[in-house]
């Protein structure tokens, strides 16, 4: 975990995302298969998990598209697209490498 400019506004994401789903920290903590101490730091803008704990979080509480937003500014629609189309690029020329092999 590291701390992050953008802690603040992604401890009251993910804060707000918990408390509407109606659960407590304990129960996300669980879901999360973390320590509720943790969730507690990162509501309270003292630590922010790494992308892929974050991402996950945002699953569990069905808010992906802010915590994306957080990560990677207003360009995160643009960002995701374009590590989309990369990731097809190269999948499209493994294939295509694939038939010719």
């Amino acid at each position: 975990m590291k701390t992050f400019v953008g802690a603040q506004e992604l401890g009251q994401i993910l804060k707000s995302a918990r408390i509407n789903k109606g659960w407590s920290q304990i129960v996300l903590a669980a879901a999360l298969n973390i320590d509720q101490a943790i969730v507690s730091r990162v509501e309270t803008s003292k630590m922010i998990p790494d992308f892929y704990t974050a991402r996950e979080w945002a699953r569990q509480l069905n808010c992906q598209d802010a915590v994306m937003i957080n990560f990677l500014g207003s360009d995160a629609p643009i960002i995701i697209q374009q590590m989309a189309e990369a990731v097809t690029g190269v999948v499209g020329f493994i294939t295509m490498m694939g038939v010719f092999i």
